[in-house]
């Protein structure tokens, strides 16, 4: 057995481990769980994205949350999570999420359908009536094959220039696209993230390969769309700008 795929394996099994770990733990004490809206990296429910959150502080310093808009002295080479936007309609929040990918940074959005995103164009592909959402699929990766649930209905369309990183049978479901120095990655998986899927089937090892967080530096979950002048948004807001999931 190759020795590097071997170390891999090990990896991410214990990645696994991890997450199970977590969450048994925290719903064998809490028999009932505050709601908040799913994807927050420091709700009282666990979500799977906090999971995450929580493994990744384990082994650096340099992980970190942010309810605001990138700012001019962001570091470069720094990877920013931002889960389940809404469409953005605020130009000077899109001119600022631009420029810090231009200098160097890769942002990286999961959404189900990220139709006008930064210029990302998405395509309604299953009839999401009639989905199976449950039953796994294959997925492609340039370099592996895995099993996975597909939830979005939507596929994206790339361009010659993107590198596509996850695909099925019914098109793109991940790609990356460079812009200036820095790179635009869209998923349109963000239940990977949830509690209900992120140990299923190989969402977890999905997320670690595509992703790679230890090539960064620093990483950011941004939480800006999740918050306004008075706290958090209202649940309504933030199922306007998608599927609202409770953990």
């Amino acid at each position: 057995m190759n020795s590097s795929k071997f170390h891999k394996k090990t990896w991410i099994v214990g990645v696994v481990f991890f997450l199970l770990l977590i969450l048994l733990s925290f719903f064998s004490t809490s028999d009932s769980p505050k709601q908040y809206p799913s994807f927050l990296t420091e709700s009282p429910s666990l979500t799977g994205t906090k999971a995450i959150y929580t493994y990744l502080r384990q082994q650096s310093d340099d992980v970190t949350r942010v309810t605001s808009l990138p700012h001019e002295e962001t570091n470069t080479e720094e990877l920013r999570m931002m889960i389940n936007p809404p469409v953005l309609t605020d130009k000077v929040a899109e001119e600022s999420y631009l420029e810090y990918i231009e200098k160097g940074n890769t942002l990286v959005i999961w959404k189900e359908n990220p139709n006008d995103l930064f210029g990302i164009e998405a395509t309604l592909q299953v009839d999401p009536y009639t989905k199976q959402t449950q039953q796994p699929s294959q997925v492609q990766s340039p370099n592996n094959s895995y099993e996975a649930v597909i939830n979005s209905a939507y596929r994206l369309e790339s361009t010659e220039q993107d590198n596509v990183l996850l695909e099925d049978s019914y098109g793109v479901l991940a790609l990356e696209r460079r812009i200036g120095d820095g790179h635009l990655i869209v998923i349109t998986e963000p239940n990977w993230l949830t509690n209900d899927q992120i140990t299923d089937y190989e969402h977890t090892e999905i997320i670690f390969d595509t992703l790679s967080f230890e090539r960064f530096p620093s990483i950011t979950f941004d939480e800006f769309h999740f918050h306004s002048s008075n706290g958090l948004v209202s649940p309504l807001k933030i199922f306007l700008g998608g599927h609202m999931f409770y953990s």
